[in-house]
């Protein structure tokens, strides 16, 4: 990031003075800090958060070969993904 260039969450410290470039945080981090903001005067010292990617937005076309071949009881294929993923909840992703 550079040093010259805000990193701006809506609603929060949205710059008075217009620069061509801003930095935000991810879209989690920015609804997060919203509803943070607040909450300053109570002296928060820690906020543990987890989120989660959906697995369909990098493999979608995998998880549709697989819905077919789960359907039809077949040996279903592990292309994209090393381990079958249809109708599975991931803990620990392992590229």
């Amino acid at each position: 990031m550079k040093q010259n260039i805000p990193l701006v969450v809506p609603h929060i410290n949205f710059p008075s003075n217009k620069h061509n470039f801003i930095a935000n945080p991810n879209c989690s981090t920015i609804i997060l800090s919203c509803l943070l903001k607040p909450l300053i005067d109570y002296k928060i010292k820690r906020v543990v958060v987890s989120t989660y990617q959906s697995a369909s937005g990098a493999g979608i076309d995998e998880l549709m070969i697989q819905m077919k071949e789960m359907v039809n009881m077949q040996d279903l294929t592990k292309t994209f993904w090393k381990n079958n993923i249809l109708v599975i909840v991931l803990y620990i992703i392992q590229y």
